[in-house]
């Protein structure tokens, strides 16, 4: 009886994965026909698969991989950098480069077909993160956060536009990692581990956003495999070197790629900025996280203006939050999924933020 219960339930999830991905395809994807480039990047991705014309090309991407100083073109000539790109400086996705040139071959100039890879991903990612969070919470509030995931009105920003795409299949990567290292977890086959390895290479030269998915998974290993009720400082300190031993594999892939990245583009340092540009930088800042966060609120589809009735919105929202974090029995979860996106969002503190880190970091 207990087998049979758990096929139906197999098989519920099975159908409800195909649903899910249906609806995101066919909402996403379908209306948009007409769909065309928009701006220098896009172009810039074009421009990239037009001139690239060997397999052997594609590899040498691998060696020559910055993206922003690829085959400068009248698109975005502007952009050129001024100096030698450096290790903290460069662009390093050379998968994001091989991807925009197989679709070159693929399609042309049809723009159409790029939409529809964007979505494709985007509803993989859609049906990966309702088997995770179905392991978490029964059927239905999976379904309910996986569309919440894939309807959020930030993922508008510049969505089926060409540079997007690695963004979605790195979020994919990371989250096979994720699957295949709890796999490992589960049954102990090293075989599993070793996938989790790999999928976390690819995410890495895909995008290196994900350098700190070891941290995420590090401390991952250490919730799942403990009871809630035995979890403590000490605790965890006398797990360190276990948890380290269990998730080595992926310490490693990501010391290789900072490795290897800092061969290919020497590191440079320079001298401090002035007290002033400090200040402007905070200033700066301050404005870009007053726009995460109206963005994190699902409020980026209002229109701007209103000060009185956004700030409304949002106290009333990170009120709610507060109390549902009150009245929530698994506190340490709940933060820990926060540490999970704020680790996520590294690209916004030492740069600029964009909405497009809101993909990854949800």
């Amino acid at each position: 009886m207990q087998i049979k219960i758990l096929k139906l339930y197999k098989y519920k999830k099975l159908l409800i994965s195909f649903l899910l991905f249906c609806i995101v395809f066919i909402c996403l994807g379908l209306p948009y026909i007409h769909w065309w480039f928009n701006g220098s990047d896009d172009f810039h991705g074009v421009y990239v698969g037009f001139k690239t014309k060997t397999l052997k090309e594609l590899f040498y991407f691998f060696i020559d991989g910055n993206v922003s100083g690829k085959f400068i073109g009248p698109s975005n000539y502007a952009h050129l950098p001024s100096t030698q790109p450096t290790f903290f400086g460069v662009y390093y996705r050379p998968l994001y480069l091989i991807f925009a040139t197989l679709q070159y071959w693929l399609f042309g100039t049809n723009g159409y077909a790029y939409l529809l890879c964007n979505v494709f991903v985007h509803a993989v990612n859609t049906v990966l993160l309702f088997h995770l969070f179905s392991l978490l919470t029964s059927l239905f509030p999976a379904l309910l956060a996986a569309l919440m995931f894939a309807f959020h009105p930030q993922i508008a920003y510049r969505f089926g536009a060409t540079i997007n795409l690695h963004y979605y299949i790195n979020v994919m990567c990371m989250l096979l990692t994720i699957i295949s290292f709890k796999r490992y977890l589960d049954t102990q086959k090293i075989m599993y581990n070793l996938a989790a390895c790999a999928l976390f290479t690819l995410s890495l030269f895909t995008r290196e956003s994900s350098i700190v998915l070891p941290g995420i998974i590090f401390w991952g290993t250490y919730f799942y495999t403990k009871d809630q009720h035995t979890l403590s400082i000490k605790n965890f300190f006398g797990q360190f070197f276990t948890l380290l031993h269990r998730t080595a594999g992926l310490w490693f892939v990501a010391l290789s790629f900072l490795t290897f990245r800092a061969y290919l583009y020497p590191p440079a340092f320079h001298r401090t900025a002035a007290t002033g540009s400090v200040v402007q930088a905070l200033h700066a800042k301050l404005q870009e996280l007053l726009v995460f966060i109206y963005d994190f609120f699902w409020l980026s589809w209002l229109p701007w203006g209103h000060k009185a009735l956004r700030s409304s919105l949002i106290l009333l929202l990170i009120t709610l939050c507060v109390w549902l974090f009150i009245k929530n029995t698994k506190k340490i979860f709940v933060l820990y999924f926060l540490l999970c996106a704020a680790l996520m969002l590294w690209p916004a503190y030492v740069g600029c933020y964009s909405p497009r880190y809101i993909y990854e970091a949800l």
